[in-house]
């Protein structure tokens, strides 16, 4: 028997701007299930709040700072918890205090996450119709794990995306539980072939079978994005601005080009202010816009208006970006440097893999060669890109195959 209501842990979505990638996502799901409860981990319910379909609700968790303390200091003394930490301790001393503070604070929130799934299920008669989905493979992956040890009928799956799938995005490079949550979860899904192979290189005790690449996607219909007509080389990026993104880089490109460019960054961040002051040095043929965050929507509406030559992605770490995958929608090819799962979506073809330690000197270069090309050549890498999106960042095919992996849920897999 398939099971018809799905729990769905998230960071924090609908509220706020995060996880916007979710909001495509959902409708699909929303299709095959009769109700999705969404448990946000760590939202803000006075944020805004997007809209879901019909059949979505949420579940109020309690997630408060004195919540957090309060699970923190009853994990120690809970039976099941404090054997797992003890397991876990030997791991987290050899990275230090910062170690066992990350292991601590990891299992509070896991904490929460357990006793949210056991409140609720105390008023569910039957169990056996729901699947647990947990967006991310973070405290809310070990908290349904837990719960399943005491419910062995649990079926729980998880994505891991980038930061919380490499180690190496963390200091410590240190992911509390990973491996074990791994092995007990009914499946891990990753958005990306790299992903996969990474984690199957990092444990060897995990079996291929029981991690399956599942690649996002976003919604399209025919439309394209226009080719610029003007003589401006007209460049768009995408991204937090924090400092694995490194859109300084871009900056400093720009400063180096005698060519006119139309540079827009959507996104905001940290980093705001510097970046702001590294525009205000740019020479008069670089007009530098910042335009905000912009809601996934907005994004989307954003590549209607505006013709666009080139995205660019200098980040230091990725997963897949869904950024690219945005501009491969609408047929812009993509620079992005070579890490996580990037070159599973940019080639030749439709783009250029920059190398990870590219200096701005180097991205300039790279700037005038795609500015010299040909009408045909940035043809051939648009349509390149379109096709690129078509064949394996479609919404409507990807998340209609993972939602039927969601739902032949019968047994665990390797």
């Amino acid at each position: 028997m398939k099971r018809k209501n799905l729990i769905l842990f998230t960071h924090s979505f609908p509220f706020g701007h995060s996880e916007a990638f979710l909001e495509t996502e959902i409708k699909y799901l929303s299709e095959s299930f009769e109700e999705i409860i969404i448990f946000p981990m760590y939202a803000n319910t006075r944020k805004e709040k997007r809209e879901v379909p019909n059949n979505v609700r949420i579940y109020e968790m309690k997630n408060g700072r004195s919540a957090k303390i309060k699970s923190i200091l009853n994990s120690l003394i809970d039976r099941q918890m404090s054997e797992w930490l003890l397991k876990e301790l030997k791991i987290a001393q050899g990275h230090g205090v910062r170690g066992v503070a990350a292991m601590v604070n990891w299992f509070g929130w896991a904490k929460i996450a357990r006793d949210s799934l056991v409140t609720y299920f105390n008023n569910e008669e039957d169990q056996s119709n729901y699947i647990i989905y947990c967006y991310w493979q973070n405290p809310s992956a070990l908290g349904a794990v837990l719960f399943k040890e005491k419910f062995k009928d649990a079926v729980i799956y998880s994505r891991a995306h980038g930061g919380d799938l490499y180690v190496e995005r963390h200091k410590p490079p240190y992911i509390p539980f990973q491996f074990k949550v791994i092995q007990e979860l009914t499946r891990l899904f990753t958005i990306s072939q790299q992903g996969k192979n990474y984690l199957l290189n990092k444990y060897t005790g995990i079996s291929p079978n029981h991690i399956k690449v599942s690649r996002l996607g976003i919604d399209g219909d025919d439309y394209r994005n226009d080719a610029p007509k003007g003589k401006e080389l007209v460049i768009v990026s995408c991204s937090y601005l924090v400092p694995v993104k490194r859109v300084e880089i871009i900056v400093k490109a720009l400063k180096e080009l005698d060519i006119p460019v139309v540079w827009h960054h959507i996104g905001s961040g940290p980093e705001e202010n510097k970046i702001q002051e590294l525009i205000k040095a740019l020479p008069p043929n670089i007009n530098a816009r910042l335009e905000g965050n912009l809601t996934n929507l907005e994004v989307l509406q954003f590549y209607k208006k505006h013709p666009v030559d080139l995205f660019v992605n200098v980040s230091s770490s990725e997963g897949i970006p869904v950024t690219i995958m945005e501009a491969f929608r609408y047929g812009i090819p993509a620079y992005a440097t070579e890490v996580g799962g990037v070159p599973e979506i940019v080639s030749d073809s439709s783009g250029k893999l920059l190398p990870v330690d590219i200096s701005p000197g180097q991205l300039s270069s790279y700037f005038g060669e795609f500015y010299r090309l040909s009408i045909e050549e940035k043809e051939a890498l648009r349509t390149n890109a379109r096709e690129t999106w078509e064949k394996s960042y479609n919404a409507a095919k990807n998340y209609t195959d993972f939602r039927e992996d969601l739902l032949n849920s019968g047994e665990q897999y390797g």
